[in-house]
């Protein structure tokens, strides 16, 4: 009998997560590629990019996780790249969670270190970063009719690159 009620508890609390689809955007390295895109009137061999990807967690938090989680492009044999999303393959974290002003999102850059075949700036790295960040909560927000204050902010600067502080903004997701 208690085997019976473990598993119909379990079963409930199985049952009780919820499995979204969302469209996600990321900060893409196109190395391996011979494509460029144009950011601010330069070629990069990066893009922000975006797929459907299922969600699972509070929401907006969890669009938050997926910017930021391992993406790899799929292609032929002839372009084997195990890791695609610029955050993942420089050490960049992001967090988030809502506050009585709005969404307040993290993007730290404590263990930062940017792979020899990924050439782009730090400063690109996030600019491309936070694109993906208001690409993708703004369309949440749009699809939900709500207009969202979202605060990003850089943390985890030393005394080199403590200038990316300035790319910390605020806005209005949704409109």
């Amino acid at each position: 009998m208690k085997a019976f009620i473990v598993l119909l508890i379990s079963a409930c609390v199985a049952g009780a997560i919820t499995h979204e689809v969302h469209q996600i955007f990321q900060p893409l390295s196109l190395h391996g590629t011979d494509v460029s895109e144009d950011f601010k009137g330069e070629p990069l061999q990066a893009k922000v990019g975006s797929f459907p990807a299922v969600t699972v967690g509070a929401m907006p938090e969890a669009l938050v996780s997926a910017v930021a989680s391992p993406h790899k492009i799929k292609g032929p044999i002839s372009y084997q790249v195990s890791e695609a999303n610029l955050l993942v393959l420089s050490g960049i974290t992001l967090d988030s969670q809502m506050g009585e002003k709005g969404l307040e999102c993290t993007i730290d850059l404590t263990a930062v270190e940017i792979p020899e075949e990924v050439d782009l700036p730090l400063r690109t790295i996030l600019e491309l970063s936070i694109k993906s960040l208001q690409e993708t909560l703004n369309l949440y927000y749009r699809q939900a009719k709500v207009i969202e204050r979202v605060r990003i902010m850089i943390r985890g600067t030393n005394e080199n690159n403590a200038s990316l502080k300035d790319l910390s903004l605020t806005f209005q997701a949704g409109k």
